[in-house]
């Protein structure tokens, strides 16, 4: 288990070297980088085992907002799993949150840059829950999104809200917190 550990460590730093590389001097789309990004995110962050209500459940990914990520997410992902759960991605929509199952039956939420009315909404509404929230929107960090993808030039970087981390009660490994930048204060 520690040498996976340890690999998929040496694999994540070398993705993100690679990302933080331009994109417009590769092949890879933008789109192409963020998937990657929000898929080698599950290698570093554990879920509590209250999050499933069956041991065959599925390791579902939520996406809110038409996005071209979207694609790229769903190529990406096919066939894989989370430990031994299958990875299924959804697109949702967000209609009335207190009623909505969707999002609270989700692992990860991938909130498109389209979704920019709806992110207070949905960040207040996963506030504290065990579901990694990813947005790729600058500013959505500050509000209360786990992880934010957000662009420097030409070059996508990673930026954790510390606070928002800590209350969600998912384990999310330090070697994420040394490729991003931090935001949020210390979560007390």
């Amino acid at each position: 288990m520690r040498a996976k550990i340890a690999i998929a460590g040496i694999v994540f730093i070398v993705v993100c070297t690679f990302f933080s590389l331009s994109f417009a001097g590769t092949n890879a789309s933008e789109y192409e980088l963020k998937a990657e990004f929000v898929w080698r995110f599950t290698l570093f962050v554990d879920w509590p085992d209250s999050q499933f209500k069956e041991s065959s459940d599925p390791f579902l990914i939520g996406i809110i907002g038409a996005s071209p990520v979207t694609e790229q997410l769903v190529l990406r992902t096919q066939g894989q799993f989370v430990d031994t759960r299958p990875v299924l991605v959804r697109t949702l929509e967000v209609k009335s949150l207190d009623r909505d199952t969707n999002i609270a039956d989700c692992e990860m939420i991938f909130i498109s840059k389209n979704a920019d009315s709806e992110i207070a909404e949905i960040l207040k509404f996963t506030d504290g829950r065990p579901i990694l929230t990813v947005a790729e929107k600058a500013g959505s960090a500050e509000l209360g999104a786990l992880i934010n993808l957000y662009l420097e030039g030409d070059k996508v970087r990673i930026e954790i809200n510390q606070t928002a981390a800590h209350k969600s009660g998912l384990g999310i490994g330090s070697k994420l917190f040394k490729v991003a930048r931090i935001v949020g204060g210390g979560g007390d």
